[in-house]
């Protein structure tokens, strides 16, 4: 007890999703029937909303009656977080060239290490704390989002915050402003004509929470394409797909059981997600096998991707947005012959 004492006054990430079952640590001590654990993890603002892969709050698999007690006495009550005092870094990045006068940034106060223009290979968007996007592109509180610039996709993915230039503004005239980033920051996400609000914000706090990205638990694979520019933007889309915790590969695994995707666990879906996902364009061609119900293969558009990023959530494959794609039965089709899981 003193030892969990001692994590939580440290800040520890209580809500991380921990092994194959994906549970917090409430989950652990739900299961184990440890009430004084319990009790401290609530009170320390443990999520209690969390869900394991099974779909089940901590309530829910707790089957002791003392534990349940406590669940119940607190149901409705919310409890400060405890958040670790460390000292901050700042080291920003200045995402385009243009946003920012350079001859500014030696004007910065010493605590922010700046690095001016994004250099693939040689920076790791992993490392920045912040990610400044130019506040004149701005429409208040939105990160426009565009098929011609996938880098901003691969930063929501990214711990990072994202605030606008005005935030540096601030910093040359007053350096107490490095603290206030928070005030700067972007949280709605502007994608082909539609605000889709407090998706950014989601995005973070699953990442700093230590919680399952939108696409853990999925394999997924880009069918061929004769499209010049998705046959250049591959490679992007591959790093976007792992950033967001997807495991990418070339052929299409058979998932005749197992678990769906962990976030299908949230979205209102009539026709199920499987783990293995093909997406196509409409020049693509798909075997007879993947189209059997048994073999859960789950194909979809190339727009599904993006779709369900902005919105950060899995959409399901009969989602309105989705109705100018070809349906998968309409695609030019291999009929083969052989057993049912057979792929190649």
């Amino acid at each position: 007890m003193d030892r969990v004492k001692s994590l939580v006054e440290k800040g520890a990430a209580l809500d991380a999703a921990c092994g194959q079952k994906l549970q917090t640590v409430l989950h652990l001590a739900a299961v184990m029937g440890n009430k004084e654990v319990v009790q401290l993890l609530i009170t320390s603002g443990a999520d209690r909303s969390c869900l394991d892969a099974n779909g089940k709050t901590a309530a829910q698999v707790c089957t002791d009656k003392a534990c349940s007690l406590i669940f119940d006495q607190n149901h409705g009550k919310t409890f400060p977080r405890r958040l670790p005092q460390l000292k901050r870094e700042f080291y920003v990045l200045i995402v385009e060239r243009p946003q920012f006068e350079p001859e500014n940034l030696e004007r910065l106060p010493d605590r922010l290490n700046m690095v001016y223009g994004f250099k693939e290979g040689l920076h790791n968007l992993d490392d920045f704390t912040h990610f400044v996007i130019d506040s004149n592109q701005l429409h208040g509180k939105d990160l426009p989002l565009d098929l011609d610039n996938l880098l901003s996709f691969e930063i929501l993915a990214k711990p990072g915050m994202i605030v606008t230039t005005e935030w540096l503004d601030a910093c040359l005239s007053d350096p107490k402003q490095v603290d206030f980033d928070w005030k700067y920051q972007l949280t709605d996400i502007s994608f082909e004509g539609q605000v889709h609000k407090n998706v950014i914000p989601r995005i973070k706090n699953d990442i700093n929470r230590l919680r399952p990205p939108l696409l853990f638990g999925t394999c997924i694979t880009i069918l061929p394409t004769r499209n010049r520019i998705m046959r250049e933007d591959r490679n992007n889309w591959i790093r976007i797909i792992e950033a967001f915790g997807g495991k990418y590969v070339v052929a299409p695994k058979p998932t005749i059981s197992g678990p769906d995707p962990y976030h299908s666990l949230f979205a209102e879906i009539v026709t199920p997600i499987h783990s293995s996902i093909l997406l196509y364009f409409n020049d693509s061609i798909v075997r007879e096998l993947w189209l059997v119900p048994d073999n859960r293969v789950t194909l979809l558009g190339m727009a599904w991707l993006p779709e369900s990023i902005v919105r950060y959530r899995l959409l399901s494959p009969d989602h309105g947005i989705l109705r100018f794609e070809m349906k998968p039965h309409e695609l030019a089709t291999i009929f083969e012959h052989g057993p049912r899981y057979n792929y190649f």
